[in-house]
């Protein structure tokens, strides 16, 4: 298993799918780690060599792959930010993030409409997030 767990990529057309996607751990992760654990370079995400993917940015609007960029990311809802490597015998990969980026975020600066998002315990219980 790995990176493409879910089966069918399917556009995210309804924001429930993409708050799910968002939920998952480093989700939101928009560093700059390119290497993967086993020290491959991540392919590009707008490319199609030496992998072909569906993981793109007009797939995963919200996955934070526009730009070109080869950065880890999880749009996809796995288990952390992964990769497609340029190596043509690994197809993914997952990456080493500093657990303080997986959030996207430095813990609470996440503002939205004005109030910290980034309650007492966090995003890390989990079901406890879900309303």
């Amino acid at each position: 298993g790995g990176g493409e767990g879910g089966g069918q990529a399917r556009p995210q057309g309804g924001g429930d799918d993409v708050e799910e996607l968002l939920r998952a751990p480093g989700a939101r992760y928009r560093g700059r780690v390119d290497t993967t654990r086993g020290g491959r370079r991540c392919q590009s995400w707008s490319a199609q060599s030496p992998h072909q993917h569906t993981r793109t940015p007009e797939v995963y609007p919200a996955g934070g792959l526009g730009g070109g960029h080869n950065f880890c990311r999880n749009p996809d809802g796995d288990t952390g930010p992964w990769c497609y490597t340029s190596d043509p015998q690994v197809r993914m990969e997952y990456c080493d993030v500093p657990e303080a980026e997986l959030g996207g975020a430095p813990r609470g600066e996440l503002v939205e409409g004005g109030t910290a998002a980034v309650a007492e315990g966090g995003a890390e219980g989990g079901a406890a997030a879900v309303a």
